[in-house]
């Protein structure tokens, strides 16, 4: 389930996905009136009631799953912290940043072995039809979650993404694969999922907009967009630095204690890395993976759709 009560609605297009947020000036209000303590545990017990009593917290290591771990553990609620080890050092980096993090809150951390490589070469193609998955880096972790549902447990919680306030909008940084692709599986396998708890409880997602400090990319950045690749370039990095950043504070003002990893990482870098080292090209993976899956779906541009008073109110909260 994308997102509690359809809080948003998502409208299709031909090349476009828009997310239709509904919310009201008497949401925003009600959020600021309540005690973030209380809007954590009704968002954590919307969440059971879809996962049920026994579910899976997916902590790959990153901020956003830290976060989700952390507010269940501040409500006392049932979960168990999973996370899965790519092998040959793959994915070494996330998995010391799991245990550490599991560490920190005392939690116990299952480590479930997966052979990617082999999934990517023999299963990837099947698996991703049969689930409707445009990604091979979701395909992965939706292939995580099969794993996960064998083993008896009742559901699953993914970080996901929350607001972003940028150059005076709100909205949602979130590419068709991140929308759809795990909720596409969890359709079709049957297996409950929450692909992104940060954005399922209306009232948690206006809160964490509200502790999210808004970016100026033209002015904190100086993003000049030049045709000149190296410039591009440089000015995604720089402004995926500024958003990880404005998330890290996100968080940390949602009292939820993390550690920040040294660089954001999707935990997908070193397999790429390591494919197009074997085949001696940078584009190995894109070709044999990628590609292939994105000839059945085109890209599609997702597009959050607000009303602008609500925007300026919610910046102005900020």
């Amino acid at each position: 389930m994308l997102y509690f009560n359809d809080w948003c609605t998502l409208t299709y297009h031909a090349r476009q996905i828009d997310i239709n947020v509904h919310l009201s000036r008497d949401d925003i209000i009600r959020t600021t009136n309540t005690k973030l303590e209380l809007l954590k545990k009704n968002a954590v017990k919307n969440a059971l009631s879809y996962v049920g009593n026994n579910p899976v917290i997916c902590l790959s290591g990153g901020i956003d799953s830290q976060t989700v771990l952390s507010i269940f553990n501040e409500c006392n609620s049932p979960f168990t912290a999973v996370t899965f080890d790519f092998g040959n050092n793959l994915n070494v980096e996330e998995l010391a940043d799991a245990q550490s993090f599991a560490d920190l809150y005392k939690v116990p951390l299952t480590v479930i072995k997966l052979d990617i490589m082999r999934f990517l070469l023999r299963d990837l193609n099947d698996f991703s039809s049969a689930h409707k998955i445009i990604s091979p880096q979701f395909a992965v972790h939706a292939y995580f979650l099969e794993t996960i549902k064998s083993m008896g447990y009742t559901g699953a919680i993914l970080g996901g993404n929350g607001f972003t306030i940028e150059n005076q909008f709100m909205k949602f940084n979130l590419s068709d694969a991140q929308l759809l692709d795990i909720e596409n599986y969890s359709c079709a396998s049957g297996f409950n999922v929450i692909p992104s708890f940060l954005s399922f409880d209306k009232d948690l997602c206006i809160a964490l907009a509200m502790k999210t400090p808004g970016i100026e990319f033209d002015k904190d950045l100086k993003l000049v967009f030049d045709p000149v690749d190296k410039v591009l370039k440089l000015n995604k990095i720089l402004s995926n630095k500024a958003r990880y950043e404005s998330k890290i504070q996100s968080y940390q003002n949602l009292n939820c204690k993390i550690k920040p990893q040294s660089i954001k990482k999707t935990g997908f870098e070193e397999i790429k890395q390591f494919y197009n080292t074997q085949h001696n090209s940078d584009w190995a993976f894109e070709i044999d993976f990628r590609f292939p899956l994105r000839t059945r779906i085109p890209e599609c541009v997702v597009k959050t759709v607000i009303d602008s008073v609500l925007e300026q109110l919610i910046v102005k909260c900020c």
